[in-house]
């Protein structure tokens, strides 16, 4: 399901696909808890601010552009990486 995760957040355009990408990554975790490092919302917000904080050096080793706003696309990866990020 990773990898149809990964497809699923890059290719998220709007808020009908960022809806059904959370909806996926909740069945995910529901389905497979053993694959999240942050299990609980405590772990998982920490997580998803933590990489929010690092997110220009992530952006430049996986030669992602940020803009001024944030894409649909790009949340969906934050919250997709703050499932595993330590």
């Amino acid at each position: 399901m990773e990898r149809d995760l990964d497809e699923m957040a890059q290719a998220v355009e709007n808020y009908d696909d960022f809806a059904r990408f959370v909806a996926a990554l909740t069945e995910d975790l529901e389905r497979d808890p053993r694959s999240w490092e942050n299990r609980t919302l405590d772990a998982f917000l920490d997580a998803l601010g933590r990489f929010s904080g690092s997110i220009e050096s992530w952006a430049r080793n996986n030669n992602v552009s940020l803009g001024e706003r944030p894409t649909w696309s790009l949340i969906a990866e934050m919250m997709l990486i703050a499932k595993e990020y330590e």
